[in-house]
């Protein structure tokens, strides 16, 4: 006779569960000076006397923000700051004023909301791409710096959410 294997049945089994998964994005801004307000040279004698005309520049505040990010642009008083001007400081302890705006026009001085002028309002970040602002310089006509040379000074630019 034959005999019978026994042969032993198992029932694949397979049980479900569910996995999480979660990341966060950190509210981020990034600020970054791309030009340089560069106002070229002040001729206190002639072009730029108090009969004269005021010398402008323009530069610009680059941002990239998270989306939803990004109220306002703040530019603050600058390194040499004698109230109520911006200063740029240049040879001998001599300083030459100069105020920075908002828009072409220049009547809206950019500030910190503070100490001077107002912010900049912008309107939220729909996406992470940066974004460009205008800032407008003037240098006064009718000042006497005192020593010829190279003026400067560094403002500060925060974005504000």
């Amino acid at each position: 006779g034959l005999s019978a294997n026994p042969i032993s049945l198992f029932a694949a089994s397979s049980a479900a569960v569910g996995l999480g998964v979660s990341a966060s994005v950190a509210s981020k801004r990034l600020v970054s000076a791309t030009s340089t307000v560069a106002f070229g040279s002040y001729d206190p004698v002639q072009t730029n006397s108090s009969t004269g005309s005021d010398l402008d520049g323009q530069g610009s505040v680059t941002i990239r923000c998270t989306p939803g990010d990004g109220v306002s642009i703040a530019l603050d008083q600058g390194a040499n700051f004698s109230s109520p001007n911006r200063r740029m400081a240049g040879p001998s302890s001599s300083f030459l004023h100069y105020e920075l705006y908002q828009e072409a026009a220049r009547t809206n001085v950019w500030g910190n909301g503070t100490t001077i002028g107002t912010v900049l309002a912008i309107s939220a970040s729909t996406n992470a791409a940066p974004r460009v602002f205008n800032v407008y310089g003037r240098v006064p006509k009718g000042q006497d710096p005192g020593a010829t040379g190279t003026y400067n000074d560094t403002v500060q630019a925060t974005v504000n959410f």
